[in-house]
């Protein structure tokens, strides 16, 4: 059964809350994303994947007269025409490795493995920790470290192959 899908899950921490992928194409009050500026960099280069995925121009005349209307109105199209595909869980689970089929929920980034994916914790740096970010096993932080890792390849030579182990 399919269930959390990326679009619209708010997942995304942001100034105005948990967002979802919609509304950052959509909700021009949005002014940052990312508590950080691992998340920040990892989650513009994601959502700009999707704008350029969203508005494959033939032409740099096409490129040169798109609106910001008609770019936010090709982005929801595409992301509404693969809704299927943006889902954390199921049958095509969104940019996830096979082996991970064999593991359930609750098991895909268990509470141990968290401090392998967060890189503070995992250089034992908590600096940047602050009281309002929750680590908690949450769908949410699944997503946004599933985002993280994939935008930076890992934070060390074996952060995300760990969490499989």
């Amino acid at each position: 059964m399919n269930y959390f899908n990326l679009i619209t899950e708010k997942w995304i921490p942001s100034n105005k809350g948990n967002v979802s992928i919609e509304d950052c194409f959509v909700n021009e009050t949005i002014t940052f994303i990312g508590e950080n500026a691992r998340e920040t960099i990892s989650l513009f280069k994601f959502l700009s994947a999707i704008g350029t995925a969203a508005t494959m121009f033939k032409t740099n005349e096409e490129q040169k007269n798109c609106s910001f209307k008609s770019f936010k109105e090709n982005v929801k199209d595409y992301l509404y025409r693969n809704y299927n595909d943006f889902y954390m869980y199921g049958e095509k689970p969104f940019l996830q490795f096979t082996k991970l089929k064999e593991y359930n929920k609750d098991e895909f980034v268990c509470t141990k493995c968290l401090k392998n994916l967060i890189p503070t914790l995992l250089n034992n740096n908590p600096i940047i920790l602050y009281d309002h970010q929750n680590y908690s096993n949450s769908d949410e932080l699944k997503a946004k470290l599933l985002v993280l890792e994939l935008g930076f390849c890992g934070n060390s030579k074996d952060a995300f192959s760990s969490a499989l182990k």
